[in-house]
């Protein structure tokens, strides 16, 4: 219902008001629709006055490093990220979609020479990510508590004070984040806390660190914030506790659409083929990505589809260790205690 009410807006509406704002590394602007509807709009690449080359091109297997390029630029992560909760029906990620639209529409913020210059040149497109606007989130990253829960430090009975949704929440935005190489989350303000007690999938515009390629060193990216890490370092020499505390229904499902699944069913092609129905995809076209630290690339999206594989190999694996060192009842959440409260 929520994609349904404002995909048309943020793909359409006229934009009747533009202020722009800093905030963290990439560039933003709140717009205003005509309808009252608000947005986030983040360019999806370096603003150009003539039409660029976005040919993609195959993962050659010799490259050893790939590193995002342009990352002041982060639309076209949290459309594709829209597209993989979708999927995975977590449903806790802000619609997303691109857009065009030109220098008229964008330089109308304030009255300076810039602005005003940008504005006075022959129209030219923008290609833009629209994000709808979110009201009512607090900034508050996972309490020591949570963590040592989620981490199996500490136990969780029915005695526990620590909310049920809070701590499933938590655990799933980490598994999404670790599908999208997202490793952001490591910072305390990237945690957008809801009235419902449940964190929202927040910011996912620096995916992809690594381009399409996996990491099993990624699995890192559960130890949570620097915060939580820089605590364990005072306590012991294995400072990067990871959680090891997830959500049933999560990891059953990326079992089903896992490497084992037939590939129509795999979640890689699943996700590939929901980013379809979003305007201008495969979307892929729009990163770019350093290759051996030289070669600037735009990357093909199947690569993204297999990495997603791996990715979810070893993260599976990883569960795996987790059942085999604590026990199922230890790593899996169980419903009964939220039912009981």
């Amino acid at each position: 219902a929520l994609d349904e009410e404002w995909f048309p807006v943020l793909s359409n509406e006229k934009i009747i008001h533009v202020k722009y704002f800093h905030s963290g590394l990439s560039l933003k602007y709140k717009i205003t629709f005509e309808s009252g509807h608000q947005a986030m709009c983040k360019p999806i690449e370096p603003i150009h006055f003539f039409d660029r080359d976005r040919t993609m091109i195959d993962v050659d297997k010799h490259w050893s490093r790939i590193s995002r390029a342009d990352r002041k630029y982060q639309g076209w992560p949290e459309i594709v990220s829209v597209a993989l909760d979708r999927v995975m029906n977590f449903n806790m990620k802000p619609p997303v979609v691109a857009r065009i639209i030109t220098n008229k529409e964008l330089y109308t913020y304030d009255n300076s020479m810039m602005t005003l210059l940008n504005y006075l040149m022959p129209q030219y497109d923008i290609h833009v990510a629209m994000h709808a606007w979110v009201d009512g989130m607090q900034t508050r990253s996972p309490t020591g508590r949570e963590m040592k829960i989620l981490s199996n430090v500490l136990p969780y009975n029915r005695y526990t004070v620590v909310d049920y949704d809070t701590l499933v929440s938590i655990s799933d935005l980490l598994v999404f984040d670790f599908l999208l190489d997202d490793h952001d989350r490591k910072w305390d303000f990237n945690w957008k806390f809801q009235p419902n007690k449940k964190y929202i999938h927040w910011d996912s515009g620096l995916s992809f660190r690594h381009g399409p390629i996996a990491f099993e060193s990624c699995l890192d990216i559960f130890c949570g914030t620097t915060r939580w890490i820089d605590n364990n370092k005072n306590n012991n020499d294995t400072y990067c506790q990871r959680i090891s505390k997830f959500n049933k229904d999560t990891v059953d499902f990326l079992r089903l659409h896992g490497p084992d699944a037939s590939f129509d069913d795999q979640l890689g092609t699943l996700w590939l083929k929901e980013i379809e129905k979003y305007p201008y995809s495969p979307l892929f076209q729009y990163g770019t990505f350093w290759i051996n630290n030289k070669y600037y690339k735009r990357l093909k999206a199947k690569y993204f589809g297999d990495g997603l594989q791996i990715r979810i190999k070893f993260f599976l694996d990883y569960v795996d260790e987790c059942i085999k060192k604590y026990g199922i009842d230890k790593v899996y959440f169980d419903p009964k205690l939220k039912s009981s409260r």
